[in-house]
């Protein structure tokens, strides 16, 4: 341990469990612990340290590639993170090791490693600067629409401007007008593109100005303080979601399946998760999609995703195998102009995998239902013709529309899931 305490020397935080550690190593050590999850962050947000040191604790959680990146936002460019843990079993050492290089490979670079029994410690050395410039003032905003929603476009472009964002551009994209406003500019799509949803995003990603980029369907409007919920949440992050409601009822915001979703698959019983928990292969919300144009830049969407389809739990998927880190921020509100989905089933929150589905049974028997019949038809070739057949089509349409009933009647009525319930900010 002893060792160690060579790159713990200048202006330093330690966030271990137990201040005692570190210091026992180095005098008068700032200490700082919060429980981890989803809403971790360093008190101050601090930019400029010299180490940070996490002595116990690390592999606790499922949540600590969000705590690391935060650590690393926190060391300025030739910093050193600092961590210990026990081994419990050996794929929690593997994890980490793969978890490293996938989230941090390109930014920070392994210069000691040691092993005495089952515990290990790692030193770290900070070697890219900070990720994104300071621009939380700029912002490019993308809105895309068919053209026959112009009264609502109206109602974002005015709830855009409420924010009183210093530089900022709104960009709509589809079928729309000319706008006399500077800060207005109209993509127009080629006739056979207009229906193609995720070749309009990349196309307003590809025209912002800005690195923070905002990327709008046409009936989503942000709520008075949003952007103040931007600020308060920091600058550093790959892509988020925000908070999305309908008629006060969360609107599929911020969910996971539990596993990476790829072009053509089903998604297998979404469910919400709560906004302090957190999943590798979580996935945000497509009527508002936040990124970073450096992230588009590495990873665009698949444009052979159509609409109606799962653009936003293909993209996440795509975004987190390149090792980008989903965060949800809850401080910065919008609202859904139309009912879309409703987040009746949640996981329960778990800290170390992804928790169990809670939920109306209804709800729960549908899904199972449905992940069991396309299990079905993915191992059984003698049954997808039954698929194609046209009483089938009829027989699961009508069964859909019954559920989406159900689902409509639950709109005015809040009592229907603990997700909604939740007090933690």
């Amino acid at each position: 341990m002893q060792a160690i305490a060579g790159f713990m020397k200048g202006n330093g935080l330690d966030v271990s469990k137990k201040p005692e550690l570190a210091k026992s190593l180095v005098s008068g050590v700032r200490h700082f612990y919060r429980a981890p999850d989803q809403l971790y962050s360093l008190e101050g947000q601090p930019r400029d340290l010299d180490f940070v040191s996490c002595l116990d604790g690390l592999l606790d959680t499922k949540y600590y590639p969000v705590q690391m990146r935060e650590w690393f936002n926190a060391l300025k460019k030739g910093g050193h993170l600092v961590v210990r843990f026990e081994e419990y079993d050996n794929l929690k050492v593997g994890q980490f090791k793969m978890d490293f290089a996938l989230y941090f490979n390109k930014y920070l670079k392994l210069i000691r490693r040691e092993k005495q029994g089952k515990e290990y410690t790692y030193v770290f050395r900070k070697i890219s600067g900070k990720p994104d410039p300071d621009e939380m003032d700029s912002w490019s905003f993308g809105i895309i629409t068919l053209g026959t929603r112009n009264e609502w476009v109206e109602q974002m472009i005015r709830s855009i401007v409420k924010q009183k964002i210093k530089n900022f551009e709104i960009i709509v994209c589809g079928k729309y007008f000319e706008r006399e406003e500077p800060y207005v500019r109209y993509v127009e799509m080629p006739k056979d593109d207009i229906p193609n949803l995720t070749r309009k995003k990349n196309r307003i990603c590809e025209e912002a100005k800005y690195e923070n980029i905002v990327v709008l369907h046409d009936r989503v409007v942000l709520e008075d303080g949003w952007f103040e919920g931007m600020k308060k949440w920091g600058n550093d992050w790959d892509f988020l979601g925000c908070s999305v409601e309908h008629n006060g009822n969360r609107s599929y915001d911020w969910f996971s399946t539990g596993y990476p979703t790829y072009l053509g698959e089903f998604d297998q019983q979404r469910a919400a998760l709560l906004y302090d928990d957190w999943d590798r292969w979580a996935v945000t919300n497509a009527g508002i999609f936040i990124l970073k144009k450096r992230v588009w830049n590495e990873v665009k969407w698949n444009e052979q995703d159509y609409y109606p389809g799962n653009d936003d739990m293909i993209y996440c998927t795509d975004l987190e195998n390149r090792g980008f880190i989903p965060r949800f921020n809850p401080y910065a509100k919008c609202k859904a102009l139309s009912f879309h989905a409703l987040d009746l089933l949640y996981h329960e929150k778990d800290s170390r995998k992804i928790g169990k589905i809670k939920g109306p049974l209804v709800e729960r028997a549908y899904w199972a239902v449905m992940s069991s019949l396309y299990k079905a038809f993915v191992n059984n070739p003698s049954l997808r013709g039954v698929r194609d057949n046209f009483a089938w089509k009829a027989a699961s349409g009508a069964f859909k529309k019954a559920r989406m009933a159900f689902l409509g009647g639950k709109v005015e009525d809040r009592s229907w899931s603990k997700v909604n319930k939740q007090e933690i900010i």
